[in-house]
């Protein structure tokens, strides 16, 4: 799309990867969770554990998307209509990758 990547555009980036940190700690700490639980099965823990925290990563992940895409179309400066472009592409990235 285009968007440059310099020093205007780091906090919006950093907001965005600050949040995508987050949803694969949820993840990872249920992971941490469900494997003692089902009897030290590592694959069944991970199962189990994108089962329940997958739907509130999902969740909160698509709130989020749904709040700053609007944004983009109703923002009638450029360069914050670019902003949330860009971070509602980097919470969609790390939303499908905190469950993949």
């Amino acid at each position: 799309m285009n968007i440059g990547m310099n020093i205007n555009s780091l906090p919006v980036t950093a907001v965005g990867m600050g949040i995508g940190v987050d949803y694969i700690l949820y993840v990872v700490d249920r992971v941490r969770l469900e494997v003692p639980r089902v009897g030290g099965d590592i694959i069944q823990g991970i199962r189990k554990a994108i089962s329940t925290t997958g739907m509130a990563v999902t969740f909160t992940a698509t709130t989020m998307i749904a709040g700053i895409i609007p944004w983009y179309f109703m923002s009638s400066l450029r360069f914050s209509a670019e902003m949330a472009i860009l971070l509602a592409i980097l919470l969609v990235t790390h939303w499908l990758s905190a469950l993949a």
